[in-house]
């Protein structure tokens, strides 16, 4: 007796339904955010009753008549049944990563997706209210909008928007306690549920969020005003392991330091020189200074290093020109220039700087020139798949432009258009988990 099926089914005996394969008509399927699709049973004999469910609703829902819908990253198993469970048939669904969200900021309510398969941007609707200075991004990660982001608008407002990807569609969020603008940012703050919100606009105010409540309250004062160029990033070692390090920006060089355990801010270490507008930070990964975090201190040529050995920052030399609005650092990861840093300095110019060495961060050298001019609102985000793997986009104020990094040729080249006005003030980009 032969048992026939697409799923490992024992024979048990005389007993025992045989059980047949179920055609669909499809076997493997990329599913992008806000792009359902529908599966269909093709076996001609099966009549037109069927269940069907998915291996992990979390990543892909399946509604009664097979459309399939992308709610996280990642692969899922789509089976079909008839009633009578005695024909099976089953896809494999694939939401591919390096799905990327970006909303404009520059006080317009666009946004778009870019789709690393076809290596294209599309428009999304409009958010709930304009982004601008201080709109961030932030994901939720459970509670009632789990898999959903939340959109701080900044603009001096207190309003958020929340982007479900399923659906792409916007929905109004939570009002902050306090407004976010120049220098407001969001960070996860390590207790898996709670989101801090600074403030920013020469405010020492932050908001937290909590995900299960989908709610703000009022959360910690820094200790100092937080303006523009205030970043934030974790410590991942030392004697702070686990804190959170806040630059407040507005010229100034102090900090504050997080403290998850019982969400306070007590003063951090200073830095070698303030930070301002278009300050940046970078985990250092090679060379000797792995496991520091490199700063662009913004509205000056200046960088250094936080060391978590001892909590503290040291100069690291000046990059080839000043850094600004719109500067972003990354690794290089190919070619003759692997495993050193490069700078772009926004500022309204298209000029970069690298690192003068692999095996340490000491000084900068002269860069490959953009093609295209970097000032408010540009920014940069590597491709995980697709078209343009590996390779680095960047995003311009100057119109619709993207520019493609290659790290094996040290060039640069024109990228897909942007479905949107270029980026401004505010502008943000996160990978969609």
């Amino acid at each position: 007796m032969t048992c026939l099926t697409l799923v490992a089914i024992s024979c048990q005996g005389f007993g025992e339904f045989w059980k047949v394969a179920l055609d669909l008509d499809q076997s493997e399927v990329t599913l992008l955010f806000g792009a359902p699709q529908k599966l269909r049973v093709t076996s001609t004999d099966a009549g037109n009753d069927f269940s069907w469910s998915s291996s992990d609703p979390d990543k892909v829902t399946v509604a009664a008549d097979g459309t399939v819908t992308a709610r996280r990253t990642g692969t899922v198993i789509v089976t079909a049944k008839t009633t009578d469970e005695r024909r099976i048939g089953q896809a494999f669904v694939t939401v591919p990563r390096g799905q990327m969200f970006t909303i404009r900021g520059g006080t317009t309510t666009q946004a778009m997706l870019y789709d690393p398969i076809a290596g294209l941007f599309k428009a999304l609707p409009a958010l709930t209210a304009t982004a601008a200075n201080g709109a961030s991004l932030h994901p939720i990660y459970q509670g009632p909008m789990q898999g959903k982001i939340l959109v701080i608008h900044g603009g001096a407002t207190t309003t958020t928007s929340v982007f479900d990807p399923g659906t792409a569609t916007f929905a109004a969020g939570p009002n902050l306690t306090s407004s976010a603008n120049a220098g407001g940012h969001a960070f996860a703050t390590g207790k898996g549920t709670i989101v801090c919100v600074l403030a920013g606009g020469s405010s020492m105010a932050t908001s937290v969020y909590d995900m299960n409540s989908n709610s703000f309250s009022a959360g910690p004062n820094l200790t100092d005003n937080a303006g523009a160029g205030s970043k934030t990033f974790p410590v991942t070692s030392g004697t702070q392991n686990g804190k959170f390090i806040t630059m407040h920006g507005n010229t100034v060089s102090t900090t504050s330091l997080f403290d998850p355990a019982d969400s306070s801010y007590t003063t951090g270490p200073a830095l070698p020189s303030g930070v301002a507008a278009g300050t940046n930070f970078l985990a250092v990964t090679t060379g000797a200074s792995a496991g520091k975090t490199l700063i662009l201190h913004g509205n000056s040529a200046a960088t250094s290093l936080y060391n978590p050995t001892n909590n503290t920052f040291a100069a690291t030399g000046n990059a080839t020109t000043n850094i600004n609005n719109g500067a972003s650092a990354f690794l290089i990861n190919a070619g003759t220039n692997a495993g050193k840093y490069f700078i772009i300095h926004g500022n309204s110019g298209n000029l970069t700087s690298i690192s003068d060495s692999t095996a340490d961060i000491t000084g900068w050298l002269g860069g490959q020139s953009m093609p295209f001019t970097s000032g408010a609102g540009s920014h940069v985000f590597r491709v995980a798949t697709g078209l343009y793997a590996g390779k680095l986009m960047v995003l311009y104020n100057s119109g619709t432009t993207t520019s493609l990094f290659d790290d094996a040729s040290d060039s640069f080249s024109n990228g897909p258009q942007m479905a949107m006005g270029g980026v401004g003030l505010g502008a943000a980009t996160l990978e969609i988990p």
